[in-house]
């Protein structure tokens, strides 16, 4: 048996390790096209032949101009991460035997969700941007790298200075470029602090500055969620910020309260701060029990919530998605991994308590 073998029976998970694998192929193809060997000889040569002729009086052939690239239209579907941890779990646990929870499994990783960018390289959300541009997708990505990211707590990070923080901002700027995306600014970075102090602050109004220039993403900023501070605490926190017009806010991520809860909590902290055209996005993630939790630590009985749609029929809210990875740990706790690490007793119950 080789690696990631599918069982002869299930032609579903065949054809999605096709389609991840024909994408690979496809990126792979893109990559060495751009490569031509012969581009410099041919532009030497090019101008040989035009200094030849402009001696001998006659007039230097006109440069071609280049055909201009229409837009892209508004893709109509997300992108899916067939390279995220669910997805190698569920192939590991496929090639034990273990069928029934390699399809549990398999149902958590075909749901779009974001990338998750903690500074470093950008290749991987190059690489999935590229993907999504061929494919006409959508790209869920979140911005984590802010310095004291949580505050010291299981996912504690970020950035070394306010310096590096703005060069990650601009590499993450770079890799998304004009792909179609919905970008998620610091989860936690307004709501979490005691106060905002001017690093925090001058780094936020920088990643927000920035990524409301990207020329086909909307941007928005976590607001954190119904079950913590008020509409009016966070309403002043929210004005310390400089906020651009078209960058909305982000509620409920990586937490677990029902998405009628978190839509009612986002009109009262637009009507308190008095933003009456303000757009927000909502995590679905694990609120499909539709229930309020008071656990943020990898809680128990979650089922999983809406899958990404534009088609919210929530008056002001522009997605629903699963913007935390289910599966991933919040960290150390209730016997989970360190936070981000798959989890993956926690993943099977959160999967069978969704899909049976």
């Amino acid at each position: 048996m080789t690696d990631n073998k599918y069982p002869d029976d299930d032609p579903e998970l065949l054809k999605r390790r096709i389609r991840y694998l024909a994408d690979q192929l496809a990126e792979a193809v893109s990559d060495l096209n751009r490569v031509d060997k012969t581009t410099y000889d041919g532009r030497l040569a090019r101008k040989e032949t035009m200094e030849m002729l402009v001696a001998q009086g006659a007039p230097a052939p006109a440069e071609p101009k280049p055909t201009p690239t229409p837009p892209p239209s508004t893709p109509a579907k997300f992108h899916v991460d067939y390279e995220s941890q669910v997805q190698k779990v569920a192939w590991a646990v496929n090639n034990q035997g273990r069928i029934p929870d390699a399809k549990l499994l398999q149902k958590i990783a075909d749901g779009p969700q974001a990338l998750w960018f903690n500074g470093g390289s950008t290749d991987y959300i190059k690489r999935h941007a590229r993907q999504a541009r061929a494919n006409n997708e959508e790209l869920l990505v979140v911005l984590y790298n802010v310095p004291g990211r949580d505050e010291g707590n299981h996912s504690k990070g970020g950035a070394e200075s306010v310096e590096v923080y703005k060069k990650t901002v601009d590499a993450l700027w770079v890799a998304i470029g004009d792909t179609f995306a919905t970008v998620v600014i610091e989860p936690d970075a307004v709501i979490l602090p005691d106060y905002l102090d001017e690093i925090r602050i001058q780094c936020l109004n920088y990643a927000m500055d920035k990524l409301s220039r990207l020329p086909n993403a909307k941007s928005y900023i976590d607001a954190g969620h119904s079950n913590w501070r008020s509409p009016k605490d966070m309403a002043v926190r929210l004005k310390q910020l400089t906020i651009p017009a078209n960058i909305g806010l982000a509620f409920n991520v990586s937490n677990s309260n029902p998405t009628a809860n978190e839509a009612t909590y986002a009109g009262l902290l637009l009507a308190t701060v008095g933003w009456n055209d303000k757009h927000f996005i909502i995590d679905t993630s694990r609120n499909g029990a539709n229930a309020v939790n008071s656990e943020w630590c990898n809680p128990p009985n979650l089922k999983a919530g809406t899958v990404a749609t534009h088609d919210t029929k929530i008056s002001g809210c522009d997605l629903l998605a699963w913007i935390k990875r289910p599966g991933e740990s919040d960290g150390i706790c209730r016997g989970g991994p360190d936070a981000g690490q798959f989890f993956e007793s926690w993943a099977l119950d959160f999967a069978k308590r969704t899909w049976g």
